[in-house]
């Protein structure tokens, strides 16, 4: 039993995971199950105006998600790592204090005790997103976890989703779902051949072109809070 907007949900007790649409839900941190966007933007601003090549939101917005975006930014080949060095010290400063979306712990909630299982697929390093993760106590909300650091490849490559099936024991790709905001998320859901949710509340307008997500990579699915997102999970 979960609060969720204001309501009580009780998941069916003894749920049968072939009446769900989807046996695994993968689910992204950034800008999915946390608002970090924000925070990271304040950073990429800040770290970018001590180089001495000041970015404005919009020029951020658009290299998002790249780690290389930041030679487009102005910052030097040369400098590139103590630029991230420099990054790492503010993200370790503002990641920890962000919150989780509205409805997402609930929602957590009512859709394991119905029997699908969860696991966490991020890009970013267990350094910087572990903070907040420990801080929310969210490890019993997740069967498997699965961070930049243990990957070769990286979303849009299948290889972090992938994995996260393997060790939740899911051999069939299409009975799982990735959520996710971004276009690596759903271009690696697409390359991992399962369908994806693209999460996409107001306040993402700032950072990605929702016509150009949709157009590209046909989510089965989108989102604009995790009551939404329940919905999609329990329907």
């Amino acid at each position: 039993m979960a609060e969720w907007g204001g309501m009580t949900l009780t998941a069916p007790a003894q749920a049968d995971p072939l009446e769900l649409p989807y046996r695994a839900a993968l689910i992204d941190w950034d800008g999915t199950l946390a608002q970090t966007l924000q925070a990271w933007m304040r950073c990429y601003l800040q770290a970018c105006q001590e180089w001495g090549c000041p970015a404005t939101p919009e020029q951020v917005a658009a290299q998002f998600g790249s780690w290389q975006g930041v030679l487009d930014l102005g910052v030097a080949q040369e400098s590139f790592q103590a630029y991230w060095d420099r990054m790492d010290v503010l993200l370790a400063h503002h990641l920890p204090s962000v919150d989780l979306y509205p409805h997402a712990v609930a929602t957590l909630q009512a859709v394991r005790n119905a029997g699908v299982s969860t696991a966490l697929v991020t890009t970013g390093r267990r350094a910087v997103w572990g903070p907040s993760f420990t801080k929310h106590a969210l490890e019993p909300l997740f069967d498997v976890v699965v961070s930049g650091d243990e990957v070769t490849q990286h979303k849009p490559h299948p290889e972090p989703l992938l994995l996260a099936l393997q060790r939740l024991g899911i051999p069939d790709p299409g009975q799982a779902v990735m959520i996710g905001d971004s276009d690596k998320d759903l271009g690696a859901a697409n390359a991992a051949g399962m369908d994806s949710v693209l999460f996409y509340p107001p306040d993402h307008q700032q950072f990605y072109n929702k016509p150009i997500l949709l157009e590209q990579y046909q989510p089965r699915h989108q989102c604009a809070s995790w009551r939404g997102i329940g919905t999609v999970l329990l329907p």
